[in-house]
């Protein structure tokens, strides 16, 4: 039942035709209250940040763990999307890992690529308020995860951030380093000096694929040691198909890291 409901809303929130408008929190609310009558799988969890409560779904591992991720969706989505981002929440909860898919600022349902852009900065209180969730609950392995737009905002995020960050690290999910206008992000990836896991599909999007080599040298000139890039050969943008090789890829990837620092995964 939850599956038949994830792919109408995806479908709903893909096709519907909404006014444009500045804020967005009408636009959440509407999704908040889909979520909210029809998770099955977690719970939903009311985060505030500067002031403004925003949606997230925590899901629970059943194992002793202090492990968890952040999970950021892609341009005009939600913590359910049923593409990436439910697998990852749902799945990596097996391995030994909360998750708490978050929802990420929307504009209106007309808005573009490009528009989103513009409010990349605006998802660092959020990211914030996630982080102290899991430290109320004593959680001290926390890793983030992004995909497409999601991933530049988290990105963005650890552009802002310290070698001395309390985060073990960062996936990207189908990134792109494309300029567009004024933004850059690439010189953001110069910045990031946590581990990163550069993850994409064999059949990505041009604006993906066709930055590889760039988003590799960006890496480099920010002597970032712990960025590494993979590839899931078989996947597409959505990794339809190819969902269980893009959860054990990224807990594998995790579980290396924790290694490293001598952290027990």
């Amino acid at each position: 039942m939850e599956h038949f409901l994830r792919i109408a809303f995806s479908t709903i929130c893909i096709l519907a035709i909404q006014p444009a408008y500045a804020g967005n929190s009408l636009r959440e609310k509407r999704i908040a209250d889909v979520l909210e009558k029809h998770i099955v799988v977690g719970e939903v969890k009311w985060l505030e940040a500067k002031g403004e409560p925003f949606l997230t779904i925590f899901t629970e591992t059943e194992r002793n763990s202090k492990q968890g991720v952040i999970i950021l969706h892609g341009m005009g989505g939600h913590p359910n999307w049923t593409q990436v981002i439910y697998p990852l929440r749902t799945q990596l909860t097996e391995f030994g890992w909360s998750t708490l898919s978050i929802q990420t600022p929307l504009l209106a349902s007309s808005a573009g690529y490009a528009d989103y852009l513009d409010i990349v900065t605006e998802i660092s209180p959020r990211i914030e308020a996630a982080i102290q969730f899991y430290k109320s609950m004593g959680v001290e392995d926390i890793f983030v995860v992004g995909h497409s737009l999601g991933a530049t905002m988290a990105m963005y995020y650890f552009s802002t951030l310290t070698k001395k960050t309390e985060l073990r690290g960062l996936i990207t999910i189908s990134l792109s380093g494309q300029k567009r206008d004024n933004f850059e992000p690439l010189k953001l990836l110069e910045k990031v000096q946590s581990p990163m896991l550069d993850l994409y599909g064999g059949f990505d999007l041009p604006r993906v694929k066709n930055t590889l080599r760039a988003r590799k040298l960006a890496a480099t000139r920010g002597e970032n040691t712990g960025y590494q890039q993979s590839e899931i050969p078989e996947a597409d943008h959505f990794y339809r198909g190819t969902e269980a090789a893009m959860v054990k890829k990224i807990r594998g990837w995790m579980r290396s890291i924790l290694k490293n620092m001598g952290r027990t995964p």
